[in-house]
């Protein structure tokens, strides 16, 4: 093999880890997003379970004060049913105040029901106040990972590149050229020629004599097809 192609095939090695490690510095900030997504979803669920527990709570202090309401009123109703003369307005005045007693039934029941609504919210809340902490400390390691990878991916592609400089310095400045304008706009630029026959890279089947030539070794053999360097395998 032609010993440019050989620099070029180190080179191109060196190329392709460059490329991976700046698409994962490219991910960091989607993978940040998410991080911070799923902890304002927690923070969102957790908050709507306390807002769950306080209403139940508020309902709770409602119905005892519209409880204590109507015990007071039974109470001035029975001292004014002992003050009254009039039996009919004895009967009334009863009357109201077993209107008054059934109406207190339906509201403790009712009590009842929220306050047994509030134990399961107060179980749902914890529940939100435990996954949300442990996906703090989740989000927070890997705010804290993302941070450490993106300089040890910044600190290995400049490492990449001062030997990708020293590699291109063994290679002839044309071929590296050709390289690179490949490179832009097709990657792997350097390919071998399969058992087939065909290019490694875009497959169609090479000309006879690009076929020989890349066999051979030669300096430069382009694919007919896509224009990629060619090596033999």
């Amino acid at each position: 093999m032609n010993s440019d192609i050989e620099n070029l095939l180190v080179l191109q090695d060196r190329d392709t880890r460059i490329r991976a490690l700046e698409a994962d510095i490219k991910r960091i900030p989607l993978e940040t997003s998410a991080a911070g997504k799923r902890l304002t979803e927690k923070t969102q669920q957790w908050e709507a379970a306390k807002d769950e527990v306080t209403r139940c709570e508020l309902a709770i202090r409602r119905i005892e004060g519209d409880v204590e309401t109507r015990r007071q009123t039974i109470a001035r109703l029975q001292v004014q049913r002992f003050e009254t003369r009039k039996n009919e307005e004895y009967q009334a005045i009863g009357r109201e105040i077993e209107d008054y007693g059934a109406e207190i039934s339906k509201l403790e029941d009712s009590e009842l029901e929220t306050m047994e609504e509030l134990e399961r919210a107060q179980l749902l809340l914890s529940e939100a106040a435990r996954e949300l902490e442990t996906c703090r400390k989740s989000v927070e390691a890997d705010q804290a990972d993302f941070a450490s990878r993106r300089t040890r991916d910044e600190e290995e592609i400049a490492a990449l590149r001062e030997e990708r400089t020293r590699l291109g310095q063994a290679i002839d400045p044309g071929i590296l050229s050709l390289y690179e304008r490949i490179a832009q706009r097709k990657f792997p630029a350097v390919v071998p020629v399969t058992e087939q026959g065909t290019c490694g890279g875009c497959h169609m089947k090479l000309t006879p004599g690009n076929l020989d030539a890349a066999m051979a070794g030669s300096k430069a053999v382009q694919c007919d097809h896509c224009g990629r360097l060619l090596h033999s395998a």
